[in-house]
């Protein structure tokens, strides 16, 4: 297996807090930067950072989905899971750092039992063709 390149891990980290900062400036539209409660870009930025842990675990299935030849499956589900993370992590963000890593993880989980399956399935067919 080939090592993991240091763009997949920057996308896997950047692709859940650029989406909620998408999915916030659609949906409230952005900040006068002459607004003296928005301390600026780079403020809002950095409090996204916890959903770069939360976005992890469904870029690692979806890449393990990859991985093991199942492309229109890894495919279908960051269709799906991927905006509803986006979503949840919007929503989580109310309850704080905390909601904003959890909510994601709960919607990456079909996404996780699906690589955690189909590589048991491997496993168990190349142990069995071993034979």
């Amino acid at each position: 297996m080939k090592p993991v390149s240091w763009t997949f891990w920057l996308v896997a980290a950047l692709w859940l807090p650029l989406g909620v900062a998408t999915f916030a400036v659609m949906r409230f539209g952005m900040m006068p930067p002459s607004d003296p409660d928005n301390p600026g870009l780079i403020h809002d930025l950095v409090s996204l950072s916890p959903a770069m842990l939360g976005g992890l675990p469904l870029a690692v299935a979806l890449r393990r989905i990859w991985q093991l030849k199942r492309i229109k499956t890894a495919y279908m589900l960051g269709a799906i899971l991927g905006p509803l993370a986006i979503l949840a992590a919007t929503m989580g963000g109310l309850l704080g750092p905390i909601g904003v890593i959890l909510y994601p993880v709960v919607f990456s989980l079909p996404a996780i039992v699906t690589a955690a399956w189909l590589t048991w399935r491997q496993r168990r067919a190349d142990r069995n063709n071993s034979r």
